[in-house]
């Protein structure tokens, strides 16, 4: 994946938006164990959806956020724990 926090995934011809690159490497470092890089790619996702007006990946981002300091707090996106 790109470095670049502003990244997105684009899917087909611009028919999907699968949100921010950095959602994703921010849930593989999670998923890794890697809290602070988890959380610097998860707030670089909400700050991208924020500026790009996709409320619903901010939401998604910020519900990860909430995880991240409350293991009692629902995943988005339909993962589970």
């Amino acid at each position: 994946m790109p470095a670049d926090p502003d990244a997105a995934v684009l899917v087909g011809f611009g028919g999907a938006v699968l949100g921010p690159v950095t959602q994703y490497t921010g849930l593989a470092a999670w998923t890794l164990g890697h809290i602070p890089t988890a959380r610097r790619d998860v707030s670089a996702a909400v700050a991208l959806s924020d500026r790009a007006g996709w409320r619903p990946w901010a939401a998604a981002a910020r519900a990860c956020l909430r995880a991240l300091d409350d293991p009692e707090a629902p995943l988005p996106l339909g993962l589970r724990r």
